[in-house]
This record gives C-alpha cells, structure tokens and sequence, in this order.
C-alpha cells in the first residue's frame, strides 16, 4: 500500500475543503494561514512560527505524503528510536498512513468546525468583531515542523498530560479527569511535549517555551 495514493495527504484526496472566504476569516481571527505547497497541490493550513529567534523561518503543517521517505528512515534509526517511548519499532509504512489519517483527521475536525462557527454568525448577523473560535481540546490540530520550502525537519506533539508517571491509578486517573475537565487557556492545565527532530537542541526548547508554540494552546 502507497502512501502516495492511499494516505490522506495525497493530491488524490484533498482532506480539506474551506470556502476562500473562510480562509480570510480565519487568518484574521487566529494565527493559521493557508497554502498550496506543489508538492500536495490542495489546501494546507499552516502555523508560522516567530522567526526573530530562529536560524530560519519555520512553520508547522500537517503530514504529507512526501514526508514518508524521510520519516521511516530516521524512526528506523536505532540512534533515534532508542529515545522515543512512542512510535512502533520497526515503523512501517502502514504506521505512517494511520497516523497521518489520524492527523489530518484532527485538522478537519478543527478547522470545519471553525467555518461552521463563521457561517453561524453571519447566519445570525452578528457583528465581525463577535466572532470567537474556540481553541483546540487536544492541543495543535498537527505537529509537522518544516522549513519554508518545504522540507520536513521533524515533528512535535502537544497535548493535554496524562500523567502516566504517577503510579497510584486512582490518584492518576483523579489528576486526568480533573486536567481533562479544564478549559484552554486555564493556567492550571497541563500539556504535554514530545518531539523528534533534525534541528539543533536549542530550537526544540524554543518551541516549547513561552515564545514558541505555548501562546497557541
């Protein structure tokens, strides 16, 4: 099975469909911006990240298809894998289509889920100023770090702690609920980072610090 014509990244299969005007009020309302790389030829959204402190402009997407060579390789590499605690060994490429189905999956939910929002309150002839998109549950909708061009460097997840260290399960299960329960944006919630990277170790700890992706979440 290809990932090049089965996975939902593929041209084959454009994952998501958003008005132009729908784009525009997006943008305006959130920092994601949209796209069509040449090498998906359908829409991609898009987060920039702050360039001043970086080496050079990065942005997050979702998966692509053109990613996959790349990606079996490095969580293949027995240097890489014996630090992860997450993805299957060896990783295959039917591991890869799940999880990028999985992704663009959340995307979808994310950013249809915000057009619906708009179309409502145009419905409802509410002023533009009244508009609120409610930030994702789960933390970012995708996590595929590249530079400008294109080229994937790696990836990082966040989403919301689940305290998997705490060995008691009743207490862990009560510190799930209880962080499962808070809104984002409240102080009190907890995320959770994980990464693989080709880039320098520094600009992992920007990512994840208060100048990288955490005024998103």
């Amino acid at each position: 099975m290809a990932a090049s014509s089965n996975s939902p990244s593929s041209s084959s299969d454009s994952p998501l469909s958003l008005s132009p005007a729908s784009q525009s009020h997006i943008s305006q309302l959130t920092p994601f911006r949209f796209h069509t790389p040449s090498s998906t030829e359908f829409l991609e959204p898009y987060l920039p990240l702050p360039s001043s402190t970086l080496p050079f402009p990065l942005i997050l997407t979702p998966p692509r298809s053109s990613d996959t060579p790349r990606k079996l390789a490095v969580l293949n590499d027995p240097v890489v894998t014996k630090e992860l605690t997450g993805p299957p060994f060896p990783y295959l490429e039917e591991h890869e289509i799940g999880w990028s189905e999985g992704k663009w999956k959340d995307t979808k939910e994310v950013f249809e889920g915000w057009e619906k929002t708009i179309i409502m309150t145009h419905q409802e002839n509410k002023r533009e100023g009244e508009v609120a998109l409610e930030k994702p549950r789960m933390g970012l909708p995708f996590q595929c770090i590249r530079k400008e061009d294109g080229e994937w460097i790696g990836e990082i997840g966040v989403i919301r702690h689940a305290f998997l260290a705490v060995e008691d399960v009743v207490e862990r299960e009560k510190l799930q609920k209880e962080n499962n329960a808070r809104e984002v944006g409240d102080k009190e919630l907890v995320w959770c980072f994980g990464c693989e990277l080709l880039i320098p170790l520094s600009l992992a700890n920007f990512l994840c610090s208060t100048d990288g992706l955490t005024p998103h979440l």
